[in-house]
């Protein structure tokens, strides 16, 4: 018996059929096999001419935005009349 088994039948339990856990080396396997998918998605996003558009604005945003997250146009407005009203206060106190 397996160390697993063995461990099992000491509890006096049991697994369910087809639930027996993955060696070692068939988890280091199926990380690798998961990893490639992964790989040649993100090569693609960062590399394709069918994505450079997308990629070319948000390598823009991040280089010209002072935030992490910008809303739009609108709320930068909004922020700004909030900043003037906020010094118009300040300067009238």
């Amino acid at each position: 018996m397996t160390a697993l088994k063995e461990s099992d039948a000491e509890r006096g339990g049991t697994q369910p059929r087809g639930r027996e856990r993955m060696s070692l080396g068939s988890q280091i396997v199926t990380l690798f096999l998961l990893a490639i998918p992964v790989a040649c998605v993100a090569w693609t996003v960062t590399h394709e001419e069918l994505l450079r558009e997308p990629r070319e604005f948000c390598e823009r945003k991040s280089r010209d935005c002072r935030r992490w997250l910008r809303l739009d146009i609108k709320s930068e407005r909004i922020e700004t009349e909030i900043k003037e009203k906020v010094a118009g206060e300040e300067s009238d106190e």
